[in-house]
């Protein structure tokens, strides 16, 4: 065996779920306090079409601090 993956190994996740997951983790690693791991699930979880306001509630934040981050990650900015 070659140690490579064989058959569809991948698999894919509705947007709506993938937001769900990456929202759930993004609260996890906060509390875990890995700022890249949070920024780096934000940034998932609004390329998969979550809003400032379901971030702000999965993070117990006020929606303009939530907002700003997924702004600057959207953007590129870190």
């Amino acid at each position: 065996m070659s140690g490579q993956p064989t058959g569809n190994w991948l698999r894919t996740k509705p947007p709506a779920e993938v937001v769900r997951d990456a929202l759930a983790m993004a609260a996890r690693k906060r509390r875990e306090g890995c700022e890249p791991c949070v920024d780096a699930y934000l940034k998932l979880a609004h390329a998969n079409g979550a809003s400032d306001e379901q971030v702000a509630a999965a993070l117990g934040n006020d929606e303009i601090e939530a907002s700003s981050v997924g702004r600057a990650f959207d953007k590129g900015e870190q």
